[in-house]
C-alpha cells in the first residue's frame, strides 16, 4: 500500500496503484485526448451530485434527534442519519447526499411497524424496506412555503404522522390513505408542543404569555382537555411536554436569564403535572433540597414508568447539572425523586431508550448506560476538520491522517479512530502508510510503526541501529516481495528480513525527495522540479535534464503505474514515464489525481469538480458538494469509490458512480422490525380493546377504550367473586379513543375485572388494587 497523491507544505504525497496501462505514442494520445475533451465540451458531460457523500465536521453536523427500535438508536444529525447498534456499538452511516433526502434533517420517529419517519426542512420522508421515499403532498409543500421548516414530528398509536409548522398549524398525515389533514388551534400562541400517550392520542400544549397554558386532544377534531390561566413561575416558557405511561401530563419550564445593564437575573422555572383532574405545580426548591436547581430543560418518558428530568444549575448559567428519575404519586400528589446520572454536564440529553440508557450530546453523542458505564458514539466520524492526507489500505479501506495527528480508518462508510496509537509517540508528522498482505506500516521521520490488525509495534531509528546513516526518514516503500525500502539523507536502505542493506549514496543533486516510487526494477525519486531514475540492477542513478533524459522544469506530482511505469504531472500535463521514456497522457492540469485499475478511470480535481477520463466513453465531470477549491488529496479504491479531502470545510468527500456509498451493505439489508416484537409494551388497539393505567393501582385508574364505530357503551367493574363494584352507561360515544377515570381507593386490595360492551362487542381486562 502506498500513499495517495496530495500536496503538502514542503513535499508531495503519492500513491501506488496496480495500473494496467499500455504506453501510447505522444502524438496519437494527445490527438485522441483533444478529441475527447472537445466531445466533453459539447454536452457530453454530466453531473452526479446526488451520488456525493460528505462526512461533515462536528460544528456543521450536530445531533438533532434520536429515536429507538428493537436494536438500534437512530440518530438524526442534520445532514445524515446514523444507526447505532445498542449492544455491539456497530454504526451505519446514511448521508443525506446519496439517499434522496434533501434539506437539513430536524427530527426522526419510528412507527409500530418499524418504519423510520424523517422530517427535514424540505418535507416528510420515510425509510422502509431499505428505501427512503419522500411524501408528495401539496399541503406539506404549502406549509413549507409559509414557514422556515416543519417540527414537532410525532407518530400516534394507529400510525398517523403528526407535525406542525412555525405558524402553529398542526398536520396529520395518514400513510394508508395518503391524505394530509390540517388543524388550526383556537388559541393564538407563542409556543406549541406535541405529545402522544400510550394509546396514541395526540395532545397539543399551547402557551401564551397572557392567557396561560392550554391542553388539547386531536383526533378527527379538536377537543379541550384543560387550561391553566394563572402562570405559576417567574419563567413561564415551556421547554418540554411529555405524557408518561400512567397518563400524567408533564410540562417542564426552563429557567430564563434577564440581562440588565451591569448584571443578570435568573428567572426560575419548574414542573407542571396534570392528571386529568387537577394541575400540580412544583417549584425546583421543593423537589431537590440541598441542590441549587433553577429549572428543568427536558423531560423524557421511561417505558419502565416515570420520566427522566434534565435539571438546570445557575452556576453555569443554563448548563445542565443533574439528571433525575422521577414519578408522580397520584395518591399523595407528590414527586418521587432519585438521581439518574451525575455524569452529564454542559450538554444536552437527546433521549432515553427502552432499557433506560441515556443518550446525550457533547460534540459527539454519548450513551450513558443504565449500569453507569459510558460509551462515546463518534457521530462526527472525523475528530478534526482538516483531514489532511489519504492512504489506501487493504480490502478497499482508506487511512486518513490530519495535520493534528488524528488517525482514522474508513471502511464501509464508517470511521474508526486510532488517535491513541500515535499520540505522544512522535512530534513528527506521518510520511506514508504501507500495506502488505499482513501488516500495515506507518512511516514517520524518526519512527516506524507496524500494525498486524491485532498488535502495534514501534521501531525507532536508534533501535534499528541506523542513526549513523539517517538523520531523518524522508520516504519509505514496499517492493513486490514485501521488503521495506527507506530513503533518507542521500542514502537508501533495504530491509531484508532482520537485516538492512545500505545502498550507495546518491550524488549531491538534491537532499529532499517528495516522492519515492518502486516499480519493478526501477525506483523513481521525485524532487521539487526534478526526477531521478535509479536502476536497482545496475545501482545507477540518472537525473532528468542530464544525458538522455529530457528537461522538465516545474513542480512534479506522481503516482505508480504498471510494468515499470509511473504517471507524472508537471507543467499542466500528465505524462506516462517508463524508465527514461516519457509520453504525454493527458493535456490538463492535474495536481491531484488517481487511477482505478478495475474501472480504468483516471480521475482528477479541478476547481469545484471531479473529472474522470474513460478511454472509451470520454471525459465526464461531477460537481462537488461545495464550491471550495482547496482539495489537496484524492484516492480511489477497487470498488470505484473516489475519496477526497480538503483543508477547509467539507473535509471528506466520497464519490461513487452507483450512489451506494455512505452506508455499508448491512444497512441495505436491514429488516424493519415491528416495535411490538421488541420486548417492551407497545400499544395497539384494533377493534374494541381496554387499557388500564396504572396497573397495579393504589387509588385511581385511567381506563382507555378503543372504538371503531360510534355508539352506546356499558362499563362494569367486578371483584374476584363476581360482585359488581361499579357500573356506567354512556350514549352516542364518538369513535376513537375514550378515556374514563375511576376512584378505586375504596376497593379492598385484590384482583378486579373491567367488562365493556360496545356495539355488540365485548372485552374484559383485569387489574390489581394494592
Amino acid at each position: 500500500m502506498v500513499k495517495i497523491l496530495g500536496k503538502k507544505s514542503q513535499f508531495l504525497s503519492y500513491s501506488y496503484f496496480p495500473v494496467i496501462f499500455c504506453v501510447i505514442s505522444a502524438d496519437i494520445m494527445k490527438n485522441t485526448l483533444t478529441l475527447l475533451l472537445l466531445l466533453a465540451a459539447y454536452n457530453t458531460t454530466f453531473s452526479q451530485s446526488n451520488q456525493w457523500i460528505s462526512w461533515q465536521m462536528q460544528i456543521y453536523n450536530t445531533v438533532e434527534d434520536v429515536a429507538f427500535d428493537c436494536d438500534y438508536a437512530w440518530v438524526a444529525t442534520g445532514y445524515a442519519i446514523i444507526s447505532y447498534h445498542q449492544k455491539t456499538g456497530e454504526q451505519h452511516f446514511i448521508s443525506e447526499t446519496n439517499t434522496g433526502i434533501n434539506g437539513y434533517i430536524n427530527e426522526i420517529e419510528i412507527d409500530q411497524n418499524g418504519t423510520k419517519w424523517i422530517l427535514t426542512t424540505t418535507g416528510l420522508y420515510f425509510l422502509k424496506n431499505n428505501l427512503i421515499t419522500k411524501i408528495e403532498s401539496a399541503i406539506i409543500d404549502s406549509a413549507l412555503s409559509d414557514s422556515y421548516h416543519l417540527y414537532n414530528l410525532k407518530v400516534d398509536g394507529i400510525g398517523n404522522i403528526w407535525f406542525s409548522d412555525y405558524n402553529h398549524i398542526i398536520y396529520k398525515y395518514n400513510p394508508i390513505s395518503n391524505q394530509c389533514s390540517v388543524f388550526t388551534l383556537h388559541e393564538s400562541n407563542s409556543k406549541l408542543l406535541l405529545a402522544t400517550n400510550e394509546i396514541g392520542n395526540l395532545y397539543a400544549l399551547v402557551f401564551n404569555y397572557t392567557t396561560g397554558y392550554f391542553l388539547y386532544v386531536l383526533n378527527e377534531n379538536i377537543s379541550t382537555v384543560a387550561a391553566l390561566e394563572q402562570l405559576p413561575f417567574i419563567s413561564k416558557y415551556p421547554s418540554s411536554f411529555v405524557i408518561d405511561n400512567e397518563n400524567n401530563f408533564w410540562i417542564t419550564v426552563g429557567a430564563e436569564v434577564s440581562y440588565g445593564k451591569d448584571e443578570y437575573e435568573i428567572n426560575d422555572g419548574g414542573i407542571l403535572v396534570y392528571t386529568n383532574e387537577e394541575w400540580n405545580i412544583f417549584e425546583p426548591q421543593q423537589l431537590t433540597p440541598g441542590q441549587t436547581i433553577v429549572g428543568y430543560i427536558n423531560a423524557f418518558k421511561l417505558q419502565s414508568g416515570g420520566v427522566v428530568l434534565e435539571a438546570q444549575s445557575p452556576n453555569e448559567f443554563l448548563s445542565t447539572q443533574q439528571i433525575y428519575k422521577t414519578s408522580f404519586n397520584r395518591h399523595t400528589a407528590t414527586l418521587d425523586f432519585e438521581i439518574f446520572s451525575t455524569n452529564v454536564f454542559c450538554s444536552d440529553v437527546e433521549g432515553v431508550d427502552y432499557e433506560n440508557n441515556l443518550y446525550h450530546s457533547n460534540l459527539d453523542l454519548i450513551k450513558l448506560n443504565s449500569n453507569g458505564l459510558q460509551d462515546t458514539i463518534f457521530l462526527s466520524q472525523l475528530k478534526d476538520k482538516n483531514s489532511g492526507d489519504i492512504y489506501k489500505g487493504n480490502n478497499n479501506t482508506f487511512w486518513l491522517y490530519s495535520f493534528y495527528q488524528n488517525l482514522s480508518l474508513l471502511q464501509n462508510g464508517v470511521f474508526t479512530n486510532y488517535d491513541d496509537k500515535i499520540n505522544k509517540i512522535t512530534e513528527n508528522r506521518l510520511l506514508n502508510v504501507l500495506c502488505d498482505s499482513i501488516n500495515t506500516w506507518f512511516i514517520f521521520q524518526d519512527i516506524i510503526i507496524k500494525y498486524d490488525d491485532v498488535s502495534w509495534q514501534y521501531f525507532s531509528l536508534s533501535s534499528l541501529g541506523l542513526t549513523e546513516f539517517l538523520s531523518t526518514i524522508q520516504q519509505a516503500q514496499l517492493d513486490n516481495e514485501g521488503n521495506l525500502w527507506v530513503l533518507g539523507y542521500e542514502i537508501l536502505l533495504k530491509q531484508n528480513g532482520p537485516d538492512w542493506e545500505i545502498m550507495n549514496p546518491f550524488p549531491s543533486y538534491g537532499h529532499y525527495y517528495h516522492n519515492f516510487i518502486l516499480s519493478d526494477s526501477v525506483a523513481y525519486l521525485i524532487d521539487d522540479d526534478s526526477l531521478l531514475v535509479f536502476d536497482q540492477n545496475t545501482w545507477q542513478v540518472q537525473a532528468w535534464g542530464t544525458e538522455s533524459l529530457p528537461e522538465m522544469e516545474g513542480y512534479m506530482y506522481s503516482i505508480k503505474g504498471a510494468n515499470g511505469s509511473i504517471f507524472l504531472s508537471v507543467n499542466d500535463s500528465v505524462y506516462v514515464i517508463s524508465g527514461t521514456d516519457a509520453n504525454l497522457f493527458l493535456d490538463v492540469n492535474a495536481s491531484t489525481f488517481a487511477y482505478n485499475n478495475i474501472t480504468h478511470l483516471f480521475s482528477w480535481v479541478f476547481g469545484d469538480s471531479l473529472y474522470q477520463l474513460d478511454q472509451i466513453s470520454g471525459i465526464t465531470n461531477s460537481k462537488m458538494l461545495a464550491p471550495y477549491h482547496n482539495y489537496n488529496t484524492i484516492g480511489a479504491d477497487n470498488l470505484g469509490n473516489i475519496l477526497l479531502t480538503a483543508v477547509s470545510f467539507n473535509p471528506v468527500l466520497m464519490y461513487n458512480p452507483n450512489g451506494i456509498i455512505g452506508h455499508s451493505d448491512d444497512i441495505l439489508n436491514m429488516v424493519d422490525i415491528p416495535l411490538a416484537n421488541c420486548g417492551y409494551y407497545i400499544n395497539e388497539m384494533p377493534g374494541l380493546e381496554i387499557k388500564v393505567f396504572p396497573n397495579p393501582s393504589t387509588a385511581y385508574i385511567d381506563v382507555y377504550l378503543s372504538l371503531i364505530n360510534s355508539g352506546d357503551i356499558n362499563i362494569s367493574i367486578y371483584d374476584i367473586t363476581g360482585q359488581l363494584m361499579a357500573s356506567e352507561n354512556k350514549s352516542s360515544v364518538d369513535k376513537g379513543v375514550v378515556l374514563l377515570n375511576y376512584d378505586v381507593s375504596r376497593f379492598t386490595p385484590g384482583v378486579y375485572f373491567i367488562h365493556v360492551n360496545a356495539n355488540n362487542q365485548t372485552s374484559s381486562l383485569s387489574f390489581i388494587r394494592l
